[in-house]
Parts: C-alpha cells; sequence; structure tokens
C-alpha cells in the first residue's frame, strides 16, 4: 500500500485495503442506506439489520449436498 507500507498477495485486496485510507465506501443498503468499504460487510448487515437472506434454490445450492448446505431436511 503505497500510503502505510502494508504489502498484499492480490491486488483485490490492496483495492479493498485502500478504501480504509480514502474513505470510500461504494456498497450501500438498499433497506437503510447505510454503506459499506466491503461487500461482504454489507450481506452481514443485511442479514442482522434487516433479516434479508440469500435466494435459495440458485445453481450454487444445487451443486452442495444438502449436509453441507445448511438446511436440515
Amino acid at each position: 500500500c503505497p500510503e502505510c507500507g502494508r504489502a498484499f498477495g492480490r491486488k483485490s485486496t490492496l483495492a479493498t485495503h485502500r478504501r480504509t485510507h480514502t474513505g470510500e465506501r461504494p456498497y450501500g443498503c438498499p433497506e437503510c442506506g447505510r454503506r459499506f468499504a466491503v461487500s461482504s460487510d454489507l450481506a452481514k448487515h443485511r442479514r442482522g439489520a434487516h433479516g434479508v437472506h440469500r435466494a435459495r434454490g440458485g445453481a450454487h445450492d444445487a451443486a452442495r449436498p444438502a449436509a453441507l448446505s445448511g438446511r436440515r431436511r
């Protein structure tokens, strides 16, 4: 990082880290407008604050056994 000298193995990780210096928060919550620097923080916020969960039944879920997907049958 040019600002603090911290090293990262991936360009994407460096880009995310640099947001700590710039204050950029490109991911906004559609329910309340709160903004986040990391998309996973937005997802956690939406689950906890608004009870929003990702849709089930997509191609990603179909590829995983039910025992690993967190669902009980």
